[in-house]
């Protein structure tokens, strides 16, 4: 035999269940097709103490049993979309920086190399027509690759491409401007230390750029490059002062596999040589370079991301384990001292703990420059 309670559509007045005139089973007790906001269920708490409305905010149903809010729906909903935006932005995001990895590898010593060579044409007015022109120097990526030597002999990458900027008003023409996608000065030594970049910088007439500070500046206080629009050239980028424009005549040829690991499990110590991306307790992360000598001593150098200052690495690697390597990187006032595990199955990353201070903390590494 079924329970039913027979509900009105208005609240029961002074209702109060007991054990006497209410069956305590788990199911709504709501006829069907009539099952109301005021209709009276068993707590999961108190079995035959409480009782609890089945269906919220008065919306009739079919089925028996509890319903939820369109609030919880409408915000599960809102959770569920910006939670699928972020992962896509993430996703394009990782994309974005796996396409730039020629430009990021471009750098201190090989960024001089390469402006220095005899496959480079030195300008001082590039117009936008003429680059549209000059080859594709990096692949993967649309924007063009060029080398700016700024007035203090530091040398900027930089990806470049030419939009036009529409007007507040409909009936004003768009305007022409230079979009530096991503831009980096470095020092030309070896020790390449960053002195400035930028993002997503635009470029109107009559702007001057200090590509040693990354800083837009009025003329007259140290631009190296300027964008003009006007002219029988037409829109152009210029070269300021000692500052020259550098393009490529052909792609740019990197040697991704220079610093490799050895095929197999078994680690050797020139399997430590090579280029990472450090994270060491959320606070330091940075270019990591490790090089190897015979005798099983680093060297090297940390670039930080915070300041793109350069610090001295020296270490060795271990006998056993193979795959431990212990190096220090020296500070002004204080060195962090590294014992690191280099992973056996791929020689990808490098993990453990490191101290400074006195005081241990955790990182770890991913080796970047590997064509997959």
């Amino acid at each position: 035999m079924k329970y039913f309670f027979y509900t009105p559509r208005q609240t029961p007045p002074d209702y109060t269940p007991t054990h006497d005139n209410i069956r305590c089973d788990t199911r709504s007790h709501a006829p069907r097709e009539n099952a109301l906001f005021d209709v009276l269920r068993r707590s999961v708490a108190e079995p035959c103490a409480l009782r609890t409305q089945s269906v919220e905010e008065g919306i009739p149903t079919r089925s028996v049993g509890t319903r939820r809010s369109a609030r919880r729906v409408l915000f599960s909903e809102v959770f569920h979309f910006f939670f699928l935006v972020f992962l896509c932005l993430t996703l394009i995001h990782a994309a974005t920086r796996c396409s730039a990895g020629d430009f990021d590898r471009i750098e201190g010593e090989l960024l001089a190399t390469i402006a220095k060579s005899t496959g480079v044409e030195r300008l001082r007015v590039l117009s936008l027509k003429e680059l549209d022109r000059l080859p594709s120097a990096l692949k993967d990526t649309r924007a063009t690759f060029l080398i700016i030597k700024t007035g203090a002999g530091n040398y900027t990458r930089m990806l470049v491409s030419q939009a036009l900027r529409k007007a507040e008003s409909d009936d004003a023409p768009a305007v022409p401007v230079l979009v530096l996608e991503r831009f980096d000065t470095f020092e030309p030594g070896k020790s390449g230390s960053r002195l400035a970049r930028g993002a997503g910088l635009l470029l109107f007439d009559g702007f001057q750029l200090d590509l040693d500070s990354g800083q837009v500046v009025p003329k007259a206080q140290g631009g190296d490059v300027a964008f003009a629009s006007e002219g029988p050239m037409g829109p152009r980028l210029e070269a300021l002062g000692k500052a020259e424009i550098i393009t490529l005549k052909e792609p740019v040829k990197i040697d991704t596999n220079k610093s490799g690991p050895s095929p197999g499990k078994t680690v050797i110590p020139t399997d430590f040589a090579g280029r990472y991306q450090l994270h060491a307790d959320g606070r330091w992360s940075g270019l990591l370079e490790l090089e190897v000598a015979a005798d099983r001593q680093i060297t090297g150098r940390f670039r930080s991301e915070a300041n793109g200052t350069t610090y001295p690495v020296t270490g060795q690697v271990g006998i056993d384990p193979p795959h431990k390597a212990t190096f220090f990187v020296k500070f002004p006032r204080t060195e962090q001292e590294y014992e690191a595990f280099l992973s056996t199955e791929g020689k990808q990353s490098l993990a453990g703990t490191f101290v400074m201070n006195d005081r241990r903390f955790g990182f770890y590494a991913s080796r970047e420059g590997l064509e997959k």
